[in-house]
């Protein structure tokens, strides 16, 4: 049954509640359904550590994924790399195509009426036979596509493919700002490759950073901006019907997350406020209206997943992991700040040792020529002395675990967490604390990084770094388990199992597996299947 008014669909229990409403494909988009929900009805497996997978495909290039994989209703899989892959595999894992784009693919693709679709970063939507894997058509959509992990959406109903861009205001002075490198637009596409509309984002400063469209069903288009602005938009047209969200916003406030549309009518967005500090804020699908507000204390950086979870499935709950992101590997971090930021240590031991030299070569008698033709042989020796010590604190960190960079400066003092609301009214149903995060980047783009970069300069493509957020986004099964990527390496599991408002480890209600790597990608569910793909290029798949 269909919830009419704004008051009773904010109390839709799960008998209202069709995970996939009208999608041919058990999980054709980014979480799933295409309100961006991430629940689903389906029974996956959940204790990971028990058995093995039942299979697992390995990329042979040392690449980064960001891409949630997707499945149509054979079990295909359907899986997209940075470095410009995308490949079907069966359902027992054996591939049956490849694709090679010729550009790097950061966002996440979909599937619609036996096509997938996905977007280069230069901006090029392109059509793929899901049958085959053939090209069938190309268009130029934008003037490029943010590096950032945005998601496609689809409106099977209007049959458009929409995404985000790169859209350039046109020059008209030589003062003109700079180029962006941030997505700005929203483009509508439909299915023949033909430009139905666009939108560009009113106000130059703010960005669609990880875009991700919710389709809720009623005709309209809901996403937000980096710093908590919410929009809807007609579909068919591109209209704006509303723009909502944190009126006073900055552009400084930044996250990485996105907007949910919960199968209540309730909008939840996640975003950061001054110092930091995040904030998760519901609306009115219907006005856009406040509906309630939570204090997440630390900093938010992932979206939610709506519900149903174990221990209070008779209402929706809202999940997501708040915590502040991974950075960068500490090799990545004495780059530079040896020579772009202050302190800029190889310019100031460069120019120490320099010194000193031109100081001995004066009392020595060396003229001020030769005295000057010995500084690129200081350079250089300064530059390979760098060059040892970056590489001797790399294996050394990689020694520690990836706490190097903790022990030297100290970490964080925030505890991540993982939060379960109740989605009509905000209120807690339980938290659960997790360790201090002590490593300078997430799990595995340190241990990668050299063998990327190697890769990288004979040619291939990608990016050297995953860098994803410091939870993926949650996804909830049919029995109310909630997964989550977590940046130490491990799958989260969570299970309320005896309803009384507290994880307990000790009870069995947390459960991990460590693949090692980090996660962008959000997990993937189907009847009795559970596709998992960490950044490191892999794609592991269990099956009851």
């Amino acid at each position: 049954g269909e919830c009419q008014s704004s008051e009773a669909k904010h109390g839709c229990g799960l008998a209202e509640v069709d995970s996939l409403p009208g999608q041919a494909y058990y999980w054709p988009n980014q979480k799933g359904d295409l309100n961006r929900s991430g629940w689903s009805q389906h029974i996956v497996p959940r204790k990971l550590d028990a058995t093995p997978p039942s299979w697992r495909w390995e990329d042979p290039e040392p690449g980064v994924v960001r891409a949630t994989p997707l499945i149509d209703d054979k079990f295909n899989l359907y899986f997209s790399t940075v470095a410009g892959q995308i490949l079907k595999l069966s359902a027992r894992g054996e591939i049956i195509w490849t694709y090679r784009s010729r550009d790097i693919l950061p966002a996440v693709p979909v599937l619609l009426d036996g096509v997938l679709y996905s977007v280069t970063i230069t901006g090029t939507l392109l059509a793929l036979s899901m049958e085959t894997g053939k090209e069938l058509w190309t268009v130029k959509i934008g003037d490029g596509h943010g590096t950032d992990c945005a998601s496609l959406s689809i409106s099977p109903s209007e049959k458009l493919i929409i995404s985000s861009v790169i859209r350039h205001p046109p020059k008209t002075t030589e003062s003109d700002e700079p180029k962006r490198e941030t997505n700005n637009a929203v483009v509508a596409v439909s299915t023949k490759g033909v430009i139905v509309w666009n939108y560009t984002v009113p106000g130059s400063s703010f960005a669609l950073y990880n875009f991700q469209g919710a389709l809720p069903g009623d005709g309209s288009l809901v996403f937000m901006d980096a710093s908590g602005g919410l929009y809807k938009l007609r579909v068919s047209t591109g209209e704006e019907e509303w723009i909502s969200g944190i009126k006073d916003r900055k552009a400084e406030w930044f996250t990485t997350a996105a907007v949910v549309v919960g199968p209540n009518g309730i909008i939840y967005c996640v975003s950061n406020v001054a110092g930091g500090r995040g904030l998760l804020h519901a609306y009115d699908l219907a006005d856009g209206s406040e509906v309630w507000r939570y204090d997440l204390k630390l900093q938010a950086m992932q979206a939610v997943s709506v519900g149903a979870l174990v221990g209070s499935e008779e209402e929706l709950s809202v999940v997501l992991g708040v915590g502040a992101n991974p950075g960068f590997p500490i090799f990545m971090r004495m780059f530079y700040y040896s020579f772009l930021a202050p302190p800029f240590v190889f310019w100031a031991i460069f120019s120490a040792v320099s010194f000193r030299a031109w100081q001995r070569q004066r009392r020595q008698g060396f003229s001020a020529a030769k005295r000057c033709c010995r500084l690129p042989l200081n350079f250089v020796l300064v530059l390979i002395a760098w060059i040892l010590g970056a590489l001797a604190l790399h294996y050394a960190n990689l020694e520690l675990g990836g706490r190097a960079w903790g022990l030297l400066f100290g970490s964080t003092l925030e505890r991540p967490r993982v939060i379960a609301l109740d989605a009509k009214s905000g209120k807690e149903r339980w938290s659960y604390e997790l360790p201090k995060y002590e490593r300078s980047a997430t799990a595995g783009d340190e241990e990668q990084l050299l063998a990327r970069y190697l890769y990288l300069n004979q040619g291939g493509a990608g990016h050297p770094i995953c860098l994803p957020d410091s939870f993926a986004q949650p996804v909830i099964s049919g029995d109310g388990t909630a997964f989550l990527g977590y940046q130490d390496g491990r799958l989260l599991i969570f299970r309320d199992s005896n309803g009384n408002g507290r994880i307990e480890a000790d009870l069995g209600e947390v459960g991990s597996f460590d693949f090692g790597h980090g996660f962008q990608a959000s997990q993937a569910l189907a009847p009795g299947l559970l596709a998992v793909a960490p950044c490191d290029g892999g794609l592991w798949v269990w099956r009851d």
